[in-house]
């Protein structure tokens, strides 16, 4: 069975940086969809709780996997681009 990709919100991210449980479930990156709003703000979270170079260690790391601006209905669909619903005509 194939890995899903998924779209990764910014307190997902913060669960993996803190090592929850809940954050060890972070999908593999190539399989991660992680949108440029998100990283953002994972971004300015860290700069203020662990500094910039921390930050950009991070950053660095969520370039490395898929990547994009957030579209609505890839939220819907679970963040699998080939089953976004399409808009009727």
């Amino acid at each position: 069975m194939a890995a899903v990709t998924r779209v990764v919100d910014t307190s997902a991210w913060i669960e993996w940086l803190t090592g929850s449980p809940l954050g060890k479930k972070l999908p593999d990156k190539p399989h991660c969809i992680v949108p440029t709003i998100v990283q953002l703000e994972v971004s300015t979270w860290l700069v203020r709780e662990l500094g910039e170079e921390q930050a950009d260690q991070v950053i660095a790391y969520t370039q490395k996997c898929l990547q994009g601006p957030a579209r609505h209905s890839a939220h819907f669909a679970g963040g699998a681009p080939d089953s976004v619903p399409q808009q009727p005509h």
